[in-house]
């Protein structure tokens, strides 16, 4: 399995993904291990599982490695199309730079910043100067051996992008051994917030997130709200204003916490709110609606497909249907759609999708198999 380099130091739901499916696939006897570095000797292996085709200078150079060595290739895309919210939820520097350059030119900029400041990205650093950003997507999609989107909606706008490609729909799941085991109670006792009396926002600080617009909802209301995560790569100035904003409002900050701490979150909120510009679905969602919260969430992405009608959806860009969805969620009982535990203990567990996985890997193999037979 191979993924960015950073994937550990900035854990994401792609590291999450990742190491999910490393656990569960080993209980079936596979065995796996990870490597992030661009370039490694894969003489041992029969597959390579790539993730990642937002930074895909990373992913494309470990395809074009894998691909030299004759390995079959997987991917997990983890793939949106972000024109919106670069054209409504950036900054207005980042706005005008688009303007001038377009997708393609900014995209470029980031992926030449990203290894000027990481020496470990810098073997990809000699794509970048003749193979554009989508070209590295598309050529990486069309020519893995299967992809795995985490919805039909990703698949579908994967092939509106880059065409006709062969792939199976793998959803993302969650961990029931650990989120619904978490203790309210003891999250309450820890950081001295009323049980079940707040909302929760998980997730890292970034302008994606978009949890200043949420803040800028909630001003005059007295919904609590707790957020955990820290600032994205680059974003400490937007968690700086978002807790400027917060001012004096019933609002707590929380630093990263451990999977069973976030847990304990989980179980001691009411409900939890993720108004990003767009999710795939948003593991926190998963995470928090497992634990019985109720669940506010961005109408943007792929979550619909997952939460179906169990939730309360919100325009990310619109503060009064933001307010409104967090307003009704908070007064509504906790727990408020019983199916939806059910639904994703059926549906969208890490477990059955590494099991799925493993169909996949082996119907490749056998692919493999046939064509040098």
């Amino acid at each position: 399995m191979q993924n960015r380099v950073d994937a550990f130091n900035i854990v994401g739901g792609d590291t999450v993904a990742m190491l999910s499916f490393k656990k569960y696939l080993e209980s079936q006897k596979v065995q796996t291990d990870i490597s992030l570095a661009l370039e490694p000797n894969l003489k041992n292996y029969d597959i390579v599982h790539l993730f990642n085709t937002v930074r895909i200078h990373e992913t494309y150079t470990q395809f074009r490695n894998a691909k030299r060595q004759n390995k079959l290739v997987v991917l997990t895309p983890i793939y949106w199309d972000f024109s919106e919210l670069e054209k409504k939820g950036r900054n207005v520097e980042v706005k005008y730079l688009r303007k001038i350059i377009g997708g393609e030119g900014l995209e470029f900029i980031k992926n030449v910043f990203r290894i000027s400041k990481d020496i470990r990205q810098r073997k990809s650093l000699k794509y970048q100067l003749y193979k554009s950003y989508t070209q590295q997507q598309k050529e990486v999609i069309h020519g893995a051996d299967i992809v795995m989107p985490n919805s039909v909606m990703e698949a579908e706008i994967i092939k509106k992008k880059f065409g006709e490609y062969k792939y199976k729909v793998v959803y993302n799941g969650v961990e029931p051994e650990i989120f619904l085991n978490g203790s309210g109670e003891r999250f309450e006792k820890k950081y001295k917030i009323e049980f079940r009396k707040f909302g929760l926002c998980v997730g890292r600080f970034d302008q994606r997130k978009n949890q200043l617009t949420l803040i800028r909802a909630l001003k005059g209301e007295n919904i609590p709200i707790v957020f955990i995560g820290k600032p994205g790569l680059n974003y400490g100035w937007y968690f700086k204003q978002c807790i400027k904003e917060a001012g004096s409002m019933p609002m707590k900050f929380i630093s990263h916490l451990s999977q069973v701490e976030l847990a304990d979150a989980y179980a001691a909120a009411h409900f939890h709110v993720l108004p990003s510009w767009l999710e795939t679905p948003g593991l926190t969602n998963l995470e928090a609606a497992l634990a019985g919260c109720n669940i506010v969430a961005s109408n943007r992405g792929s979550v619909e497909e997952y939460f179906e009608n169990f939730a309360w959806y919100c325009e990310p860009d619109n503060l009064d249907s933001i307010r409104n969805a967090a307003q009704d969620a908070f007064i509504k009982e906790r727990s408020f759609y019983s199916h939806l535990k059910t639904r994703i203990l059926e549906k969208f567990t890490w477990e059955k999708s590494a099991k799925d996985t493993l169909n996949i890997y082996k119907n490749i193999l056998g692919e493999k198999h046939d064509r040098n037979f």
